[in-house]
C-alpha cells in the first residue's frame, strides 16, 4: 500500500460514523486532489545520511558546528576531508593507516606544501576518524597511528631601533603612538 492510499484510509477511518454517501464523496475528492502529488514521509534528520563517505563528512561537520567550531574551521575540515575521500576510492570502514600515510605523502609531494600545512591536514583527518570511531561508525581508528608531523617554528625577529623609530614617525596621532608602544612592550 502506498503512502497516498494509507493517508486516504486514515482520513476515512477518522470519519467513521458518517453516512456512506459522504464517505464515498470524501474518498473520491481525496483521490482526485492527491493524484498529481508524490507523497513521502518527512525526514526529520538534521543531516541526511545516505551511507556514503560524503554523508559521514556532512554528519561530522554538523557535529563540529554544534560543538561551536568556527565556519573557517568547518570549511577547512570539509575541504581536507573531501580531498581525502576523492583520492581514497574506498569505504571509510576499509581505510587503513597505510592509506592515510600514502595520501599525506602524495599530497605533500604533488602540492609542494609545508610540513605545518601537512600537519594541519593530518589533524583534520585524525579528528574525523576519531569521531567516526567514537560514534561507532568504524571499529578501529586508522588515524590514531599517525604521529605529529614535525615542522620548524618560525621565530619572528623583534623590530630594530630603526624600525621602531619609523613606526613612531608614521603615527599621526598621540593615540596611535600609545598603541604602537603598548603593542611593542607587550610582545
Amino acid at each position: 500500500m502506498d503512502v497516498r492510499t494509507q493517508i486516504i484510509n486514515n482520513v476515512l477511518e477518522a470519519l467513521v460514523g458518517m453516512e456512506n454517501v459522504i464517505l464515498d464523496k470524501v474518498e473520491s475528492v481525496l483521490h482526485i486532489q492527491l493524484k498529481d502529488y508524490e507523497i513521502q514521509e518527512r525526514c526529520t534528520e538534521v543531516v541526511l545520511h545516505d551511507g556514503s563517505n560524503l554523508g559521514f563528512v556532512r554528519k561530522f561537520i554538523a557535529t563540529k558546528r554544534l560543538e561551536g567550531k568556527s565556519e573557517k574551521t568547518l570549511e577547512k575540515y570539509q575541504m581536507d576531508l573531501e580531498n581525502l575521500i576523492g583520492c581514497l576510492n574506498k569505504k571509510l570502514v576499509e581505510v587503513e593507516t597505510f592509506n592515510l600515510r600514502l595520501y599525506l605523502s602524495l599530497y605533500k609531494e604533488n602540492r609542494k606544501i609545508s610540513n605545518r600545512t601537512l600537519d594541519n591536514i593530518r589533524k583534520s583527518i585524525s579528528s574525523f576518524f576519531s569521531w567516526l570511531n567514537d560514534e561507532g561508525f568504524i571499529s578501529r581508528n586508522p588515524a590514531r597511528a599517525l604521529k605529529q608531523i614535525k615542522y620548524d617554528k618560525v621565530v619572528r625577529k623583534p623590530f630594530s631601533a630603526v624600525d621602531r623609530e619609523k613606526l613612531k614617525n608614521a603615527c599621526e596621532f598621540l593615540r596611535d603612538l600609545a598603541l604602537t608602544e603598548f603593542l611593542y612592550a607587550s610582545g
